[in-house]
Order: C-alpha cells, then sequence, then structure tokens
C-alpha cells in the first residue's frame, strides 16, 4: 500500500482531477514528475508503477516503465548515475534522438606543391637497383661482344652510304668514279693513306675473323670461359695484324 505522499506522486503521474476519475496522462513523460520518482525514498518507485498502472488500466507496466525511463534519460542522463534506475534504462539513450555522440576532429597537415614530387623522390632512393657496371672487372668477352657488333654496323653502314652517295653523284655533280677517288687518294701523304686504310681495313678485319670465331661455337667447339678468353685475344691480334698487312699493300 501507499502512503499519502506515494499516492500524490501517483496522482501527479496521471493527473487526477478531484472527483477521482483518472483522465489520460498529460505530464506523465515530464523531466519533473520523472525526477520526483527518483527522488522519492519513502514509497518504492516499483510500488507507485503499480498502482499508476492500476489507475490507468490502458498502459500497461512495461510500456510505462519504458517511455517514462527513455524521456527521463534524454533530458537527465546525468541521473542514472545516482538512482538504482541506470540498470533498467541503460540503453534507453540510444533509442532517442537527443543523446549524446562522441566527436573526435581529424588531423590535418598543409602541404606543399613540391611535396608530393618530395615524397615520391624519397621513396626512389629506398628502391633496390641494379649494380653499376664499374664494379665487374673488365673481360676481353665483354669488348669483343661489343666490337663485334660496332665493327658490323661500321662496315654496313659505310657500304649503305657509299652506295647511295655513289648512286646520286650524277645528279649532285660529285665524281666518285674509281679514276677521281684513285687520283685524290694517291696525291695524299704517306702517313695519312696509312691511317686511312688501316681504319677501313681494321673493322674488316676484325668482323672477319670474329665471324669464324662465331663458326666455331655454332659447333660447339671452344665454348668454355678458358677457351672463349683466348680466342677473344686471337681475334684482336690477328685482326691488329691483318688491318696493318692491308694498310701497307
Amino acid at each position: 500500500m501507499l502512503d499519502s505522499r506515494g499516492v500524490s506522486i501517483a496522482a501527479e503521474i496521471l493527473d487526477i482531477e478531484e472527483d477521482g476519475a483518472p483522465t489520460m496522462p498529460k505530464r506523465v513523460f515530464s523531466a519533473s514528475v520523472l525526477r520526483l520518482l527518483i527522488l522519492t525514498t519513502t514509497p518504492s518507485l516499483t510500488t507507485i508503477i503499480d498502482y499508476a498502472a492500476q489507475r490507468e488500466g490502458a498502459m500497461s507496466v512495461q510500456r510505462f516503465t519504458t517511455q517514462s525511463m527513455r524521456r527521463f534519460a534524454a533530458q537527465q542522463p546525468g541521473a542514472f548515475s545516482r538512482t538504482a534506475v541506470s540498470q533498467i534504462a541503460a540503453p534507453a539513450a540510444i533509442a532517442t534522438s537527443h543523446h549524446r555522440m562522441q566527436t573526435r576532429t581529424a588531423a590535418t597537415q598543409p602541404l606543399q606543391a613540391a611535396d608530393p614530387q618530395q615524397i615520391l623522390a624519397t621513396q626512389r632512393r629506398h628502391r633496390p637497383i641494379s649494380p653499376h657496371l664499374s664494379i665487374y672487372r673488365p673481360q676481353i668477352t665483354w669488348y669483343g661482344s661489343a666490337l663485334n657488333r660496332i665493327t658490323g654496323c661500321i662496315l654496313s653502314g659505310g657500304f649503305y652510304v657509299f652506295g647511295a652517295a655513289y648512286l646520286v653523284a650524277p645528279l649532285a655533280g660529285w665524281h666518285l668514279e674509281s679514276a677521281s677517288l684513285a687520283a685524290a687518294f694517291g696525291a695524299w701523304p704517306v702517313a695519312a693513306k696509312v691511317a686511312a686504310k688501316f681504319a677501313v681495313a681494321w673493322p674488316f678485319a676484325f668482323h672477319g675473323f670474329n665471324g669464324l670465331r662465331h663458326l666455331a661455337w655454332d659447333t660447339g667447339r671452344s665454348i668454355s670461359n678458358l677457351a672463349v678468353q683466348r680466342t677473344g685475344w686471337a681475334v684482336v691480334g690477328a685482326s691488329v695484324v691483318g688491318a696493318g698487312v692491308l694498310a701497307y699493300l
């Protein structure tokens, strides 16, 4: 049973008129009435809720409790730490639109126009790179392979250039016939003649001797490391001697 104080609180909840006829609660969800419920110590909260539900009749105890506690939780969130209702309406604030939300601002940092390029340059410095060619000891195999390609380009390129010039010589007024070339070459000094003939003969001699070396490789001979080095130096010596002989002819 309720004492006079509990009855007055329940009447406040249901807004009972003087004749005792209950009407629909007008302030059942107001913060002041709920504060009376929470702060009242003489009657128990459960007894007041049961009494109010019996007088109302149209609202069940569960519905009355849930809706009342939700509205109170939205308006007075700090009261739950001081009352036993915190165990009943802990998730009430989540169901309302007035609950507090945690916000956290993102940290920003101003960037300059050159910053992205600087970042890329820094990342490139940490990438693995191939070792530089200078860390290896030079070998005859390098030079032999490179000179074989260079001399081939000189021979083929010189042939095509002289052939094209010989074809357009009548149109351009050039004298590239054999008699004119022999007469012009004969007027040079001896040293110039020998140097010019050696410059033309050495690419031909080297490419020819190195071609024989490649033909030997095609047959499966002289393909060991030691044999490749020996034949490489042999081609270099033979090409120098052969070019010298051709230069003095």
